[in-house]
């Protein structure tokens, strides 16, 4: 199912990297996006560290840092491709620190529950969670889009509530 759609584009990763580190410019279209967006947000970031522009002013503010403006771009885009840009660029260091503390609280949750026989695996399955969002989201959108947004909280949740031995209370004792 994969091959027509996606496989082409995977099979284009060496030649961007190769494109990335010999020549310092990408000439394939999407790794070009994201290497404009990237460096422009970067600017940006700089410009406004603390509490960045706000999220309705995000692409806005990369646009003084595009060759021409966001008319760069053939497409409209309303995310800058990483969350951290995101929330970065958007709240400046206070968001990148909330960013921080949403990606690490289902790991903090885990490690404040029950030492019970599932305790192994629910660390495993946050540790996993946490660690999925935060390096697709370095590449991509994975907070605020509604479905990424509330498929991690799910699991969070589940990972942590409903992955328990029966009958044990808050300090890992039996009731």
């Amino acid at each position: 199912m994969a091959w027509p759609f996606g496989f082409a584009r995977m099979m284009t990763l060496p030649q961007v990297v190769i494109d990335l580190f010999t020549e310092g410019h990408i000439e394939e279209a999407s790794g070009n996006v994201r290497q404009l967006m990237y460096g422009a947000s970067w600017q940006a970031f700089q410009h406004a560290p603390f509490f960045g522009y706000g999220w309705g002013q995000l692409m806005p503010s990369i646009a003084p840092y595009l060759p021409n403006g966001l008319d760069t771009f053939e497409l409209v885009h309303h995310h800058l491709h990483s969350d951290t840009l995101d929330m970065g660029v958007s709240a400046g260091a206070a968001g990148l620190v909330a960013y921080g503390m949403v990606i690490a609280a289902p790991v903090v949750g885990c490690l404040t529950s029950p030492r019970d026989s599932q305790f192994r695996a629910r660390l495993i399955g946050t540790i996993c969670l946490s660690t999925a969002y935060l390096v697709f989201g370095a590449t991509y959108l994975s907070f605020g889009y509604e479905y990424h947004t509330t498929l991690y909280v799910c699991l969070a949740a589940i990972l942590i509530g409903f992955c328990r031995d029966d009958n044990v209370t808050a300090k890992g004792q039996p009731s």
